[in-house]
């Protein structure tokens, strides 16, 4: 259902988008029966748990410095970037987690 309205309040299980895009517009989706709330932060905190996982194997190799003065160039840096994306996943999902334990 569509409802245009010129002064609402968000309701609590919702999340919204302000457009820019000509005319000032805030969308506000209702969250309430689409998600359960609690699966979807379970689901996020086990995600973070795995991706710290897969991340420190890589941080202690980066630690060590016998690693990094025998390793080649090459496998440093695909190291190094192996780090940043599962840092970045990591951080995405933390921000996640936190929208909807705001939502609660």
């Amino acid at each position: 259902m569509i409802n245009i309205d010129y002064e609402i309040d968000k309701p609590k299980l919702s999340i919204s988008q302000i457009s820019a895009g000509g005319d000032l517009a805030e969308v506000i989706l209702l969250l309430e029966g689409v998600i359960d709330i609690d699966a979807e932060t379970a689901r996020l905190k086990k995600e973070i748990e795995k991706t710290d996982k897969e991340l420190k194997p890589f941080e202690a190799k980066m630690v060590n410095e016998g690693f990094v003065k025998k390793a080649p160039p090459e496998v440093l840096e695909k190291t190094k970037g192996i780090i940043a994306e599962l840092t970045q996943k990591k951080e995405k999902l933390a921000e996640s987690l936190k929208r909807l334990e705001e939502l609660k």
